[in-house]
Formats: structure tokens, sequence, C-alpha cells
């Protein structure tokens, strides 16, 4: 329900109730009330018991200065209601609204001859602070001054000036007055109101801070899709290197081979060539569907991968006729979760060899410390000198290699030197925290 349909019914309310007050005021100051019991119940009975006699004497009862003047007061009032009402008071005039208010209710309290009159527009500008305003400080500030006020129109009415007597007045206002059990009512609904609001607020502010972790939790869920998808992308360029990328540059040199023998009239060298290089091929075909079925999803035993490497040795021996020696006990106590990268890295090592070393011998050996499982790949070959490792484009091993041990957590290092070989040397944490980090 929006403020518009709250204040329509408030404003139908408080006319009534000021037309109510007004005509209930002007009852009291013809003395009407006490003529009707005294023609009632009075000795002999007196000649204006009927109606219209009754209505001529209220007339001709009331002062007519005190009549125009409790007249303009309530018009002012009332149109002071209305237009507050009516959402043609600007908010920063609220204060100065309930003071202007507060005054006149005030003089008419100097007007009236009851405070139940008095207690009737308090308590509307009590009703239209609350239904004007949230913020609590502002409600209470208005109730606290409405019952100061109401509290000097009730001593001005009350006050016994001959003697000036508290006792008397608070005597008089306790057993003469329903204001014991009002006043308690309303500072007791001041209170509930003033808890509901801090609730609202309360509840307000959750439902912020709900949205706000709703967009941060939206943000996040993106952020970790892309983040996904770069990590699947990365490891697919990895997949695509250490498989089709290797065979294919294999089965071009091959092919570079025998097309060299058929230059120089040797037939038979180049169909021996590409009988070899048909056979890499159909090799690499098994090896990428095996590759497409890691990247669905395998799980291993530490003796398959051991086993696995070894058969990458013994692919390497043959495909080269360097020897290499292993020593693999090591891989045995590492976690299930590094085993795609262990055999990837190796198998680099390995191709770095055939490709670059021009080597006689290779060696492979792994040992683990401290939860660290260190693996060394040395070559006795021709060596280079590391700053001049090529970074251009093309050279996509040691490059995939670096981001395999980034993502977990590991580390590399290329130890070599002009004809003293090299020494590819890896560093894997095997904790299952780090394994997963």
């Amino acid at each position: 329900m929006n403020a518009s349909q709250i204040k329509q019914p408030l404003r139908r309310l408080f006319l009534i109730w000021m037309i109510l007050v007004y005509f209930w005021e002007l009852l009291l100051l013809s003395n009407l009330p006490k003529h009707v019991d005294t023609c009632l119940y009075g000795s002999p009975p007196k000649n204006f018991c009927m109606l219209p006699e009754a209505l001529a004497f209220t007339l001709q009862a009331i002062n007519p200065w005190q009549f125009l003047m409790f007249t303009a007061l309530m018009l002012l009032y009332g149109g002071g209601l209305w237009m507050s009402l009516g959402g043609w008071l600007p908010h920063r005039f609220s204060w100065l609204y309930f003071l202007l208010q507060g005054g006149l209710v005030l003089l008419l309290s100097l007007v009236t001859q009851g405070n139940n009159v008095v207690s009737n527009l308090y308590l509307v500008l009590a009703l239209q602070a609350l239904s004007l305003s949230r913020q609590t400080r502002f409600v209470l500030a208005v109730a606290g001054g409405v019952l100061l006020l109401f509290s000097l129109s009730l001593l001005w009415n009350s006050w016994t000036w001959e003697y000036g007597d508290w006792g008397n007045f608070l005597v008089r206002v306790a057993s003469g007055t329903d204001y014991t059990a009002l006043l308690p009512f309303v500072v007791g609904y001041l209170i509930l109101y003033a808890q509901q609001i801090r609730s609202h607020t309360q509840l307000a502010t959750a439902h912020v801070e709900l949205e706000k972790t709703h967009r941060q939790l939206q943000e996040a869920t993106a952020q970790l899709e892309e983040l996904t998808l770069r990590a699947e992308r990365q490891r697919m360029a990895r997949e695509l290197h250490d498989t089709l990328a290797q065979s294919l540059a294999g089965l071009i040199r091959q092919l570079d081979i025998a097309n060299l023998h058929l230059a120089h009239q040797r037939p038979e060298q180049a169909q021996a060539i590409v009988q070899e290089a048909s056979a890499s091929a159909r090799e690499a075909l098994t090896t990428a569907r095996s590759a497409i079925d890691d990247l669905r999803s395998t799980t291993a035993t530490p003796s398959e991968l051991i086993e696995m490497i070894q058969e990458e040795i013994e692919s390497f021996i043959t495909a080269t006729g360097i020897p290499c020696a292993a020593d693999l006990e090591a891989l045995e106590a590492l976690p299930l979760p590094l085993y795609e990268h262990v055999c990837r890295a190796i198998a680099e090592g390995l191709t770095n060899i055939a490709r670059h070393a021009q080597a006689h011998r290779a060696w492979i050996c792994t040992a683990e410390n401290e939860h660290v499982l260190t693996i060394d790949i040395h070559d006795d070959g021709i060596g280079f000198s590391p700053p001049e490792v090529p970074a251009q484009t093309g050279h996509y091993g040691l490059l995939g290699l670096r981001e395999r041990m980034r993502l977990v957590g590991g580390q590399m290092e290329v130890s070599s030197a002009k004809g003293a070989g090299t020494l590819l040397h890896l560093q894997f944490p095997i904790s299952y925290e780090e394994a997963l980090r």
C-alpha cells in the first residue's frame, strides 16, 4: 500500500473527527448538557425541554467572541491538517508545521470548556506524525511535544489559582479524567511503534545487503565461468601440443627425409621412411583418441601411472635410439590430481631431448622429500645457453610446461651449458591440498 492509499482514508477520518470535535465544543460552550439535566431532573420542570426550545437556548447561550475565536482556530488547524495530508506541505517544513499546529491547540485549550476536546486534537497530531514519517526520532519528538503541550493545557484548566495547590491539582486530574489510562496507552503505543520502525529498518538493511550479496555472487559466478573456460582452453592447448602437435612434427620430419631420399634416387629408403611415417600416424591417432578419453575422465593407480611413463620411455628409446635410465619409485607417493601433469611433463622433457639435444644418453630420476616430488630429466647432449632459449611463436613446449607447473604450484628450472648437456628440474607439491590449488 503506497502513501496516497494511506493518506486518503486518514483525510476522511480526520475530517469527520474535526466536525465531531467542533460540535462537541459548541455544546460545551452553550452549557446545554447542564440545562438538559436541569430540565429532566430539576423541580419544577422547565419550558425549554423540547428540541426547538433547546436549540434556541443554545444559540443564545454561546458567547459570540468565544465562538468566533474557537471557529477561527479550528479552521486554521483543520486547514493545516488538510494541506499536510494532501501533500502540499514540503517535507522540510514538517517541524515548523507541527510546532504551529501544537501552538494552535494550546490556544484552543484557553478557549474551550473541556480537556477532552484538546486531547482529541493532540491525538490527531500524534497520529498524523505516525502517518507522515518513518523516522523514529521525529515521531517520538512530536509525541513528546504533544504530551508536554497537553500537560500545560491540563495545568491551565485544572489549576486552583487561589491556593496554587499541586496536590489538589494532581488529585483532581487523576480522579476526574481518564488521562491516567490514556497517557500510558499512548506511551506504550509509541514504544511499540518505535520497535516496529526499528525492525522495518533492519529488514530493509538486510534486504539491501542480500541484494548486494546476490550481485556479488552473480559477478563471482561469471568470473568463475570465465576462469573455467580459460583454464579449459589452456588445458586443451597443452593436450594438443602434447599429442597432435608433436606427432605432426614427427611426421613432417619423416616426410622431409623421405622426400630427400627420393631426390637422391633412393626409393627403397624413402619407402621405408614412408612406412614408418604411416605407423607414426596410426600411433598419433591412437594417442589423440587416448588424450580425448583422458580429457573426459580417467582414474589410474600409481602402478598404472608408472607403467604409462615406462611405455613413454620405451617409445622414446625406440624412436631415437637413445638409451634412457629411469628411477620412478618416488611416483608411488603422487596424488591422483597430479598424474596427468607429471606424465605430460616427462613426455615433454623426452621430446625436447629427441628434437634438440643430439644426446647419447638420458636419465630420469625421481625423489620425494618433505611433501615435494622432484623429477630430474638429464641428457649428455650439446646443451645450450639458457638465455638463448627461443621465446618466439612456435616454441610452445616449455611454455606449456611452465603453465602446467604454475597450475599445480610447482617449480621448473632449466640448467644447461654448451657441450655439457641439459638438466630439466621439476618440483611438484604432493600434499593433497596443494595439488588441488
